[in-house]
């Protein structure tokens, strides 16, 4: 995949998790610096919106969420508790770059 080239480029390590509950044990088990997900999953088209709501109103400490879909709607905006949207791999990398920077500052 494209985006995860760029990041190893950046020596930026990630890890991949297939469902909500998998990410859910990366997330309360380790610290990261950002999440890069999928709106859609397991054919339920609002899985990861669904997921980041979920956290938030558990208080589940989490990174900043960037959402990185394939058929974007710019006029839907981004969605809730989430730090952005974007279904175009040069706009993600600068999203990355932007929390990552803010990290630092």
């Amino acid at each position: 995949q494209y985006e995860n080239r760029i990041l190893k480029e950046f020596r930026i390590i990630s890890e991949f998790a297939s469902s909500s509950e998998q990410a859910r044990k990366y997330l309360t088990s380790g610290v990261y610096d950002i999440v890069i997900s999928d709106i859609k999953r397991k054919d339920n088209p609002s899985e990861g919106v669904e997921f980041l709501k979920q956290l938030e109103l558990e208080n589940v400490p989490y990174p900043p969420f960037i959402f990185n879909i394939g058929n974007l709607n710019p006029d839907l905006g981004t969605p809730p508790y989430a730090f952005g949207i974007t279904n175009n791999p040069v706009e993600l990398l600068h999203l990355v770059l932007d929390v990552l920077d803010r990290k630092v500052s």
